[in-house]
């Protein structure tokens, strides 16, 4: 099975859309086209404030997956 590379969920940074940037082109700084408005964007990261920021990301879904299905994790 293939591996999956990791994403975040970004807003761009001038008409504030979520964009799904893979979490490779945040460390190295790659440049890329908004879909909607067309900008240039650019996200770059250092080491340590991408892990961090993979990891509230990460916690922000798993709160967004429990308010929207509670039954899953046991709750009624």
């Amino acid at each position: 099975m293939p591996e999956v590379e990791e994403s975040l969920l970004l807003d761009c940074p001038k008409c504030h859309i979520k964009i799904t940037v893979p979490v490779s082109s945040c460390r190295e700084g790659e440049h890329f086209r908004c879909p909607i408005c067309t900008a240039d964007i650019c996200f770059n990261y250092k080491e340590d404030d991408l892990k961090a920021l993979v990891e509230k990301m990460k916690l922000m879904q798993e709160r967004e997956l429990y308010k929207a299905f509670p039954m899953t994790f046991g709750e009624l």
